[in-house]
């Protein structure tokens, strides 16, 4: 079974995303603009986690938290294996009210 990765944890409601596996999020954490705080450490561990557990082409990615750690994700995931990975992202349709799936290979955006 597929895991949906959502990038960061908050208020919204992501059971529309269960049907493209279960859910899952990075982080709970919030990114600090503090160099050295302890909490980015913890952000950053919990990214790396990620990387380990997440299978390119076969897990789903929803875009959601801080612009910064959106960044540290995409950065993340375009050094693996050189960018050549696909990745499935998911994002929100408020007309159709469901999650549309999007297949980026980040070496591509280059």
């Amino acid at each position: 079974m597929a895991t949906v990765y959502v990038l960061q944890e908050n208020n919204h409601d992501y059971s529309p995303a269960e049907v493209f596996g279960e859910v899952k999020f990075i982080t709970n954490d919030d990114v600090r603009s503090t160099v050295g705080c302890q909490q980015n450490e913890r952000v950053a561990l919990d990214v790396r986690k990620f990387l380990d557990d997440y299978r390119a082409g076969e897990d789903y990615i929803v875009i959601a938290g801080n612009p910064v750690l959106v960044f540290m994700v995409a950065h993340a995931l375009g050094r693996r294996n050189g960018g050549l990975e696909t990745h499935n992202i998911l994002k929100w349709d408020g007309r159709q009210a469901r999650y549309i799936q999007h297949s980026v290979k980040l070496l591509e955006v280059v």
